[in-house]
């Protein structure tokens, strides 16, 4: 079958195909940024490095031995572009990306990706909500608005990610990146200056799309994601779709509630035994939580996927609270102006097209 692309389709995919090779870079013997350390995971080694002039966290992935060359290119590719193709203020922007090393030593190229993206000077969200949990002497009305703006910030980007239909899979507390506010030229608008007052308020960056799959028809059923953010149907081996993304932002939701660094579950024997636990309908603890909370938390995490609300439901109860909120004692400017930073970027990038 022939199949023939009107102009306007062939334009929208030369734009995405300019915006993937655009960050296409040399990114060998990059000047490191000595003030911080490097972080080694299981999967990356990540260090600060200088790229053009700007502070950038430098993701070398480490080879999987289990997986071919062939599988471990397509998850990385995913990654970036995935990341590239749903910029949005809160999805971490990608500086730059690329392929391979070249040796001098055997004069090859050789393949070790590597991801430049956006330094977060806060580090990870499971990190942040630690120390704040710690500091006594953050005020109530602090806390509860600075965990609206995590709340509403994944929200956003969650949101673009489901309409741009793709599926996040790996939506946890360690792949929420965070940083304070930046306004490029310093020449804050009033109407989005309580954001930045005093800069003492944290901005959320949504991370590691290497899991993230874009779904046109067909339901998923490969089981991937880490164990306390995987909804029962992943478990069960079921087939999933976008309410497990949801399922996993409650459970994040339910870690700012209560500034954990991550979900307790009343479980601690086998893996086979936690899954069991989840799948009966347990949930973590939320002991911490007011009541309008639990219940919001029962709604996302619902065992029926069908019964849990979509990203653009979410984003729609955080715009536009009921007498019932999870938040009760938040600073409302600082709120909106959060609401309004996120459409100054907007109106600035063109990034944020739709895929």
């Amino acid at each position: 079958m022939n199949i023939f692309l009107n102009f306007s389709a062939v334009k929208i995919l030369m734009q995405f195909a300019t915006k993937i090779t655009d960050k296409l870079k040399i990114l060998d013997e990059l000047k490191d940024f000595e003030e911080f350390q490097q972080n080694t995971g299981s999967y990356s080694k990540i260090s600060c490095k200088v790229l053009e002039g700007e502070i950038v966290a430098l993701k070398k992935i480490k080879p999987e031995k289990r997986s071919t060359l062939e599988k471990r290119v397509q998850i990385f590719f995913r990654e970036v572009t995935d990341q590239i193709l749903a910029g949005y203020p809160s999805v971490l922007p990608v500086h730059g990306f690329n392929f391979f090393h070249y040796s001098k030593k055997n004069e090859i190229f050789l393949y070790k990706p590597r991801l430049a993206t956006k330094f977060c000077d806060e580090g990870m969200l499971s990190d942040v909500l630690k120390k704040m949990k710690k500091n006594k002497k953050l005020s109530d009305k602090y806390i509860q608005t600075q965990n609206y703006i995590f709340a509403y910030g994944i929200a956003k980007g969650m949101e673009n990610l489901y309409i741009n239909r793709i599926l996040h899979r790996d939506l946890k507390s360690d792949n929420i990146f965070v940083s304070k506010p930046t306004f490029e030229n310093e020449n804050i608008p009033s109407d989005i200056m309580p954001l930045f007052k005093n800069k003492e308020y944290m901005i959320p960056f949504i991370a590691d799309l290497g899991l993230a799959k874009v779904a046109i028809v067909t339901e998923q059923s490969q089981q991937c994601g880490t164990y306390y953010y995987l909804a029962p149907e992943v478990m069960s081996s079921k087939n999933y779709y976008f309410p497990v993304d949801v399922y996993s932002y409650a459970i994040i939701l339910s870690n700012i509630f209560q500034l954990r660094e991550k979900p307790i579950f009343n479980c601690t024997k086998t893996t086979y035994h936690f899954i069991q636990h989840v799948t009966n309908g347990k949930r973590p603890s939320v002991n911490e939580c007011t009541a309008d909370q639990k219940n919001y938390l029962d709604k996302l995490w619902a065992s029926d996927p069908k019964a849990r609300p979509t990203f653009i439901d979410i984003v729609e109860y955080l715009e536009n609270p009921g007498e019932k909120f999870i938040f009760d004692n938040y600073d409302q400017e600082v709120i909106d102006a959060y609401k309004k930073y996120i459409k100054y970027l907007l109106n600035s990038n063109s990034n944020s097209n739709t895929i």
